[in-house]
């Protein structure tokens, strides 16, 4: 497959045109990532009584105890139930990063890092948030930090 990239002024920002002679499974998988990326910009959060649609930019972390998952985001913290491995799923791996058995952290929101026990670091987000960063996850948190 052969990829090339034009650029058109006359073309709405927000289109894409791919020209092919046939619609290969290649071709359709590409569409399928395309349309994967410009979507799933949301998280549907199911608290007790109603679902809130957060942007994954508003969300700061996630953390769990037991089926208890709490979203702390710019504005509120909201409660519900479920699984953080389902809910890492669904996130763009790009912004957050789990960074110990109970808490993913979006990046965007992270403001340092201080010194832990035995070890392990804190991670302080905006708005006072502290949430543990265990030495497993470590490495992957400097990776992404490009420490």
């Amino acid at each position: 497959m052969k990829i090339r990239v034009e650029l058109d002024q006359t073309m709405p920002l927000d289109e894409l045109v791919i020209k092919t002679a046939t619609l290969s499974s290649d071709v359709a998988h590409i569409v399928q990532l395309i349309e994967q990326d410009t979507t799933q910009h949301r998280l549907a959060i199911t608290t007790d009584d109603r679902t809130v649609l957060k942007r994954f930019d508003d969300i700061i972390a996630i953390s769990v105890t037991g089926e208890t998952l709490t979203y702390y985001t710019d504005n509120e913290t909201l409660v519900a139930r479920g699984a953080l491995k389902v809910v890492l799923q669904k996130l763009d791996v790009s912004l957050f990063v789990q960074v110990s058995k109970q808490n993913v952290i979006n990046l965007d929101w992270l403001m340092s890092l201080e010194a832990g026990f035995s070890g392990s670091m804190v991670a302080v987000m905006r708005q006072g948030i502290k949430l543990d960063v265990s030495r497993r996850y470590l490495p992957e948190l400097k990776r992404k930090l490009g420490l």
